[in-house]
């Protein structure tokens, strides 16, 4: 697998929709990624891992059962609070 935190939204979009990769393991890449750079660059007050992971579970569970939310569902985002 390649480094899914390379990939563009869109191409992460459409590696989830091919199956290719699941959005609890392109959230846990993701999660890797902070882990591995944000002592350095501190741009995360806050990251709530446990509830990101349980989301992307729920995203599979929702794609495994035919219910999408939009070309995106299940590419992880990070939400800016100032």
């Amino acid at each position: 697998m390649s480094d899914l935190t390379a990939l563009t939204a869109t191409a992460l979009g459409a590696r989830l929709a091919a199956g290719d990769v699941t959005a609890a393991e392109a959230t846990r890449a993701y999660l890797d990624r902070i882990l591995e750079h944000d002592g350095q660059l501190n741009a995360f007050r806050t990251v709530a891992a446990d509830q990101a992971l349980d989301r992307a579970a729920a995203l599979d569970k929702a794609r495994a059962a035919g219910s999408l939310a939009g070309p995106l569902h299940g590419v992880p985002i990070a939400l800016k609070d100032n």
